[in-house]
Formats: structure tokens, C-alpha cells, sequence
């Protein structure tokens, strides 16, 4: 055994239109770790096929805290990513990850591809800027906890709507 998780998930539902899932997730080291750095990252989803950017039946869009968009928003560090437009039934839908504050390099890198991969990614510094080193090595004993929120609205994508639960998670 390389690593002990201890994962606790906390659902709300802070309004008619919105559901929260907040992700806590402590990694303890058996022995040391290293994660290298990749741009993979470490907390993931994949969305409906209609709220892609890109392929056959997208017709969504993304955008990020730091007001970059579609194919501009991979990559790139930002407090939160959404994913927003149809979805099957052709219903506004918005899906939006948080990184929260506490969280190691914060705010994370994000791989948020047109294709639907969006994936939150504390470790990717040199994937993705060419710079630096995103090594992290826990040692024998140590452990590093990560959270995360996941929001999904019903409705048109609203940024400030979006701001103001990410206030919320992040307090």
C-alpha cells in the first residue's frame, strides 16, 4: 500500500435550481510518494456529450473565474470552471468545479478540454506553463487534504451566481 484515503462527500442544496457536492479527501503516505508532474491532475469529471464545446452534438461552452473561455481556459489556474449550456433535453444547465483555498497550489491548473475532461490539477505546473516544477512529495506519515465542490445549476450559465457559491464553498 503506497497511500490510505479517507473520503467524505457533503451534499446541499443551498436553492431550488442548485445542488452542491463538496469532495474532502485526505491522502496519508504508507511510504513516500511522489506525484510527478502532469497535466492528468487528480479530481475529474467528464460532462454530457451536449455541453462540450467541441464534437458532434456540443453546443456548450466554458468558462473559468478568471474570465477565460473555450479553448482559452485550459490550462490555466483559476478558483473554479464551469461547463454551461444544454443538455439532453435541451435544458440550461451550469456544471461547475471549485478548488478550494486551503487546497496545495491554489488556485489549481485545470485541464478543462472542449471534449468534456475537466480535471482539477495541483501538480501540472510545468505541463502546462513550461516553468517551474509541480513535484510534490509526501513523506512516510504525512498526509495532504484536498477539497473540492461540484455545483450544478439549472438555468443560463451566470458568473455572479457562480462567484457567489464559490464564496460560500470557500468559507
Amino acid at each position: 500500500m503506497l497511500l490510505k484515503e479517507s473520503r467524505t462527500y457533503t451534499f446541499s442544496k443551498p436553492s431550488e435550481k442548485s445542488l452542491v457536492v463538496e469532495v474532502h479527501s485526505t491522502l496519508t503516505a504508507a511510504t513516500e510518494v511522489k506525484f510527478g508532474d502532469t497535466k492528468e491532475g487528480s479530481f475529474a469529471l467528464r460532462v454530457s456529450p451536449t455541453l462540450r464545446h467541441e464534437g458532434k452534438v456540443a453546443k456548450g461552452h466554458i468558462a473559468n473565474s478568471e474570465g477565460q473561455t473555450d479553448k482559452k481556459a485550459w490550462g490555466k489556474r483559476a478558483r473554479w470552471v464551469s461547463y454551461y449550456g444544454p443538455d439532453s433535453s435541451l435544458k440550461d444547465v451550469t456544471v461547475t468545479m471549485m478548488d478550494h483555498p486551503s487546497n496545495h497550489n491554489h488556485p489549481t491548473f485545470w485541464h478543462a478540454r472542449t471534449y468534456g475532461l475537466l480535471t482539477a490539477n495541483p501538480f501540472g505546473e510545468k505541463s502546462f506553463t513550461k516553468n517551474g516544477n509541480g513535484n510534490y512529495t509526501l513523506k512516510k506519515g504525512d498526509s495532504l487534504t484536498q477539497k473540492y465542490g461540484l455545483l450544478m445549476q439549472t438555468g443560463t450559465f451566470k458568473k455572479d451566481s457562480v462567484e457567489k457559491a464559490y464564496q460560500a464553498f470557500a468559507k
